[in-house]
């Protein structure tokens, strides 16, 4: 048993510090997040969007992030730990450190990601409205009727978003566009003239 609150107690301290020091040093980024499109048009009409990044609906941070669940998982360990050292009840050590780690996991929720996240998404209003009228560049292609993605520099900063065609048209990968407008946090882009 004690091993079992060992190996997490280290799991969480060694994914911590990776991901710190990888930050840190600009190496790397570790989460979860994916997205996968399919789609087959020639009369077969099949449309398939997956995104996988963790979050709950209802939630304004899901609780199912690393930089949640991780620190809680390292106090779920160090409390188990400590409780197997000091050779108490293993039922209470096992209630103590499950209840410990979900209080620690909702604290760095509550108190810490969550404002950090309402803070960025206050942000970003301001700065796609400050990108209307600049210009962008298309990095996943826009299908008519579809998303598709841009990368445009405000201030020095790059920014990638959704975007799609205000008149419906394909833009190919690496094209030059303007944004025109936003609706519904989607930026709406033509073609920049040459």
């Amino acid at each position: 048993m004690q091993l079992l609150f060992e190996v997490c107690f280290y799991f969480g301290l060694g994914y911590s510090a990776i991901v710190f020091f990888g930050n840190l040093l600009g190496f790397f980024s570790l989460g979860i997040d994916s997205d996968i499109d399919i789609d087959l048009n020639p009369n077969g009409d099949l449309d398939l969007d997956i995104n996988i990044s963790g979050d709950v609906p209802g939630y304004s941070v899901s609780p199912m992030k690393p930089v949640i669940i991780v620190p809680a998982i390292t106090v779920f360990g160090g409390v188990g730990w400590i409780g197997i050292n000091n050779n108490s009840n293993l039922f209470w050590i096992w209630i103590s450190a499950i209840i410990s780690g979900f209080i620690a996991g909702y604290i760095i929720q509550k108190f810490i990601i969550s404002p950090i996240y309402k803070a960025e998404v206050r942000s970003l209003v301001v700065t796609k409205k400050a990108a209307i009228g600049k210009n962008a560049i298309v990095r996943v292609a826009i299908k008519p009727n579809r998303l598709g993605s841009i990368r445009y520099y405000l201030k020095d900063v790059l920014y990638n978003s959704s975007a799609k065609s205000i008149d419906n048209q394909y833009i190919k990968s690496g094209e030059n566009v303007t944004i025109k407008q936003i609706e519904d946090g989607v930026m709406i882009v033509e073609k920049a003239e040459n």
